[in-house]
């Protein structure tokens, strides 16, 4: 029978294989990158969505400090366009039609022709305006001195008044001395004095005369005149 020795010591077991102290390590290391990895993507994703909350902030307190500071309309804004007029006894022109506007009245009456000259009233609360012009056709062809152009009245309130419907039938457009007989056609190169008569209401205030070129597009431009009503 054998007996133990007790003063035995067994082998120490051979270290293992470089290999797995390597992949201890590799997997050690990148334990480490990914907490601190982890870290930093939560810290970037905290400081992103400050920093997104903050610009909201700044924008929103931009956009209330421009309105609260900048309450007046800019100049930009608020300036109207202002409306070219010429003033009574210059030449103008629109398209192939001339104009001097030379008075502008508000009779009591005015002679219309009807088997015979009648005087009309305008109607209860209007009055009449009477427009004398020196109209120039500068167009290639003969055309009525009626319709060389169109014709109309703005009061202060930016109302519009056309002519009334028997224009061509008033004395000063109907029946002249033979001296000044307005004649049927008007020539190129010729002018005549036409007059327009308007029928507005006795409160407007009226500002202006425009015309334009009768043969020029619906929509075309208007040249005006500042009114002096006498």
């Amino acid at each position: 029978m054998t007996y133990p020795n007790p003063y035995f010591q067994p082998p120490v077991a051979p270290p293992g294989p470089p290999t797995v102290a390597i992949r201890r390590s590799v997997l050690l290391l990148l334990s480490i990158v990914v907490v601190a990895g982890t870290a930093a993507g939560a810290g970037l994703i905290g400081y992103s969505i400050g920093k997104g909350r903050s610009d909201d902030t700044v924008v929103a307190a931009t956009t209330s400090t421009h309105t609260n500071s900048d309450s007046s309309p800019s100049t930009e804004e608020s300036t109207v366009p202002s409306v070219d007029r010429k003033p009574m006894g210059e030449a103008a022109t629109n398209g192939s039609a001339g104009v001097t506007l030379n008075r502008v009245m508000s009779p009591a009456t005015i002679d219309f022709y009807d088997s015979d000259f009648v005087a009309k009233k305008p109607r209860a609360g209007t009055r009449f305006v009477l427009v004398a012009l020196k109209v120039a056709n500068n167009g290639q062809k003969p055309m009525s001195p009626l319709y060389v152009i169109d014709a109309r009245l703005t009061d202060d309130r930016g109302r519009e008044f056309s002519v009334v419907e028997d224009n061509g039938l008033m004395r000063e457009n109907f029946s002249r001395n033979l001296s000044d007989e307005l004649p049927d056609d008007l020539q190129p190169g010729l002018s005549a004095e036409v007059y327009y008569a308007f029928e507005v209401p006795l409160e407007a205030d009226i500002v202006a005369f425009g015309f334009r070129d009768d043969a020029a597009e619906y929509d075309a431009p208007w040249t005006e005149y500042t009114v002096a009503i006498r």
